[in-house]
């Protein structure tokens, strides 16, 4: 993800879903803009800058970019003795 004081974009790798929000017209993050093609300069850029970064920061043993995708999800509970639908529950007050 990468963020500027207008924009805001998501890229989930490998195949998405992509976000791109307008900060200044949409604070709420309500209209997801990656298809307008209206944005697509934005998005570029933002892109651009993304890959960037990682080509300079990114810790190559521990870069999942190009691992496999199974599509199986998560097939277990979060904790051992976990019921399902327990695993996030909220604080006490």
């Amino acid at each position: 993800m990468i963020r500027t004081r207008d924009w805001k974009y998501v890229h989930r790798y490998p195949y998405g879903p992509h976000e791109l929000y307008d900060l200044q017209n949409d604070p709420n993050e309500d209209a997801n803009r990656i298809d307008d093609a209206e944005c697509q300069e934005v998005l570029e850029a933002l892109r651009y800058r993304l890959g960037e970064w990682f080509g300079k920061y990114v810790i190559p043993e521990k870069d999942g970019r190009t691992a496999p995708v199974t599509g199986f999800g998560q097939l277990s509970t979060i904790a051992p003795g976990v019921t399902e639908g327990g695993a996030f529950k909220p604080f006490a007050k």
